[in-house]
């Protein structure tokens, strides 16, 4: 009897762990995509806040906007990071953190200077995509 009762408490741990495995897996994944266009959103804030780079006229001339502007990517960089430093831990978070900023930097420097048109649509658009994956994510 004993015998058969552990193979069904082994049973019942090995079902319910592969049900739970998936769902944490697909919210880890969509916080990480979430994370990841919110950061490139920032980088682009912060590009675009600049008077002389800036797409937007609007923008070029007005102070109010562009601090408007810095402070938006600076809180958009400490919600991604309060965002990926929960999914295993500080010591593995803020690393995994600095490696999507720094990769998504590079690329929107390099978009920016080659394409300065796209820069900007890119960045709303990767915005909007991060703001659903983030309630994706928490649902």
């Amino acid at each position: 009897m004993g015998h058969h009762s552990e193979r069904r408490i082994l049973g019942e741990t090995a079902r319910g762990g592969a049900a739970s495995v998936a769902p944490t897996a697909n919210k880890h994944m969509l916080t990480i995509i979430s994370a990841t266009c919110l950061l490139f959103a920032a980088c682009a804030l912060l590009y675009q806040a600049d008077d002389r780079r800036s797409a937007f006229a609007g923008v070029r001339g007005s102070q109010p906007a562009r601090f408007g502007m810095r402070a938006s990517a600076i809180a958009l960089f400490a919600l991604t990071l309060m965002m990926l430093a929960p999914l295993q831990g500080w010591e593995r978070g803020i690393p995994l953190w600095l490696g999507l900023l720094s990769l998504v930097f590079v690329a929107g420097l390099f978009l920016a200077a080659q394409k300065p048109a796209w820069h900007a649509k890119l960045a709303i658009g990767l915005g909007i995509i991060g703001v659903l994956a983030a309630i994706g994510a928490l649902l």
